[in-house]
């Protein structure tokens, strides 16, 4: 399975972006723009999902999907991480490794590049999965970053 994938609502536009140095991304994992050049997201601040991998060499067209904060998308729990119910409608901590970008955690806050919607494997399930919805503040608010 892809790190984040699109279970309800339209998908984000698709666009070229341009690869920075080294880049190893899997297609589906979270990136962003830094210095307007693509990059795998590695903090809270991802707005796009990779549609191909990345080919490793500065400048390549890749082409992404921006998020759209109005759909909802699926990702996995890790594979230490139980669903919880109370963890519905809290923002998630995600841990960024290429290829498997999962939550770790759900936070009280409000900080978070996502919100989780509702479990979709049964409550309880370690490394299950869930339906997010991204924050617009967050993902859409930091399309670029310096």
């Amino acid at each position: 399975m892809a790190s984040v994938e699109l279970w309800a609502g339209q998908p984000g536009p698709i666009i070229i972006g341009y690869e920075a140095a080294g880049q190893t991304f899997d297609k589906g994992d979270l990136v962003k723009f830094v210095a307007g050049l693509v990059t795998i997201a590695e903090t809270d601040n991802a707005n796009a999902i990779a549609r191909e991998d990345a080919s490793g060499t500065t400048s390549a067209p890749i082409e992404i999907e921006l998020v759209n904060c109005n759909s909802l998308y699926v990702m996995s729990y890790g594979a230490a991480v139980t669903s919880a119910a109370a963890d519905v409608g809290k923002s998630i901590a995600i841990t960024y490794t290429i290829g498997a970008h999962v939550i770790s955690a759900a936070d009280s806050d409000d900080a978070g590049v996502a919100h989780i919607v509702a479990p979709l494997d049964p409550v309880g399930t370690v490394g299950g999965r869930c339906i997010v919805k991204f924050n617009p503040v967050i993902a859409g608010g930091n399309l670029f970053t310096a």
